[in-house]
């Protein structure tokens, strides 16, 4: 005959939570407010010893935790890099301790400020506290001023806008990522020639500080190389790949491209198609499956990425600070350093991450 399995009770609990049993039968009936520390280590005491009314405590704590819903804008909701934003933010939001979080997201569909500051609007009256990315613009500017005359707080990342007004920015470091780019321009180049750089757009704030960081590069640097004008391709990939082909074919002396934004599909698959892969370098964001595989081919020397792990980290915690009552923080902006993905030609074993300084 097998020995009957003592059930765990309230004093058991008590003992391992180091509480007293009034506080666990307290914490149990309801009656009584407790202190959420000591409901916490009630309910982790009942959990570890398997009590069997630990779904009424772990109600017991819920109850304890404020509740606050976060607001997310993001572009371009079906590309690859966006729907692994969003699904590292969802479960950021949901695992953060001492707050019970509910998330909605908002997904832009153009460029247009109208529709960026309207998207601002919008969110505002559903949800508590607001990061986005949006375009830089006066439109942007009224929508995020009234709404912090309405008590929300509106966080940027990835791309920095409304600086005066805005609570704080979270992206890369996006002068050093252009930098690193004009960096490897140079040291993987043989001879000097033309680099033209295209951007999503002249609202897109990153995008302008990464051509920045590049043209300070070559001026400090590496002066020799010629950077043309910077080219719009909106972020497109299928204008991307046009305005690639025919770079490729109307500039004799090119040597690198870079896109500082989106699209840059569009520019791997004209390297391809124009026979032109592996003779002129080409750096682009962000690391994606699509271009990794490029990276892998020879078509791509670089891959400027932006952690995305970190990034959630630091913006859910922020946003979250706003709600816990401690977010006004001195600094105005978290600059995270941009990850890296070159070839590891010197092992032939995949990619190699590492960081420029």
């Amino acid at each position: 005959m097998k020995p009957k399995i003592k059930r765990p009770t309230i004093t058991d609990i008590a003992e391992r939570a180091g509480v007293g049993i009034a506080t666990v039968d307290r914490v149990l009936s309801g009656r009584r407010k407790v202190r959420e520390e000591n409901v916490r280590r009630v309910f982790e005491a009942a959990a570890e010893l398997g009590y069997h009314a630990t779904p009424v405590i772990k109600y017991r704590l819920q109850q304890h935790v404020s509740q606050a819903t976060f607001g997310f804008i993001l572009p371009k909701k079906n590309q690859n890099f966006y729907q692994n934003l969003t699904a590292a933010l969802q479960m950021e939001s949901e695992s953060f301790p001492h707050l019970n979080v509910s998330v909605k997201f908002h997904y832009l569909e153009t460029q247009d400020p109208s529709e960026h500051a309207e998207c601002l609007r919008a969110l505002g009256r559903e949800v508590d506290v607001i990061a986005a990315s949006t375009v830089d613009h006066s439109l942007v500017d009224r929508s995020v001023s009234d709404l912090a005359e309405q008590g929300i707080p509106v966080l940027a990342f990835l791309n920095d806008f409304s600086s005066s007004i805005r609570r704080k920015f979270i992206g890369l470091d996006n002068y050093r990522a252009g930098r690193q780019a004009a960096w490897m321009f140079s040291n993987t180049t043989r001879k000097p020639g033309t680099v033209t750089i295209l951007v999503g757009s002249q609202l897109w704030q990153a995008h302008q500080q990464r051509e920045m960081g590049l043209r300070s590069f070559f001026r400090q640097s590496a002066p020799s190389f010629n950077v043309r004008d910077a080219v719009l391709n909106l972020e497109a990939r299928k204008i991307t790949y046009d305005m690639v082909k025919d770079i490729v074919a109307s500039q004799e002396d090119l040597t690198g491209i870079y896109v500082a934004g989106g699209g840059g599909e569009g520019a791997i698959n004209a390297l391809r198609d124009s026979g032109a892969a592996g003779h002129i370098r080409l750096i682009l964001h962000p690391i994606t499956e699509e271009t990794r595989n490029a990276l892998d081919e020879g078509i791509v020397t670089m891959i400027i990425g932006t952690p995305i792990d970190r990034l959630s980290r630091h913006l859910i915690a922020e946003m979250a600070a706003f709600i816990l009552g401690h977010g006004d923080q001195p600094e105005s902006q978290i600059l995270l350093s941009p990850e890296i993905l070159i070839p590891d030609q010197a092992q032939n074993r995949g990619f190699l991450h590492t960081d420029f300084g």
